[in-house]
């Protein structure tokens, strides 16, 4: 069996700025490390993905969005976290 290594979490912040139109920009940034590490790779963009869920991908190759969801049509537990909530969700969370 391959060694499975836990992903790291942490917390960012998202950062607003005002536009001269009077709209925002949000920026938010991604660790240093993983920079790095995707800058070495010769990768230099992210394919991202939100709904309830926020999270990106290495954009490796043509085919990375094709990958990400035949990723979470199998694993339907991704696919439920990442999935806009329903109103009868939404209630019962705040509740």
């Amino acid at each position: 069996m391959k060694n499975l290594t836990i992903p790291k979490i942490v917390e960012r912040k998202i950062m607003s700025h005002n536009l001269p139109n009077g709209g925002y920009q949000y920026t938010l940034t991604i660790p240093k490390e993983y920079a790095d590490s995707l800058r070495e790779s010769g990768i230099d963009s992210l394919i991202v993905s939100f709904n309830s869920g926020l999270c990106c991908f290495p954009k490796a190759h043509k085919d990375t969005e094709k990958a990400i969801m035949k990723f979470l049509k199998v694993h339907k537990a991704f696919a439920k976290l990442f999935a806009t909530p329903t109103e009868t969700e939404s209630r019962r969370v705040k509740q």
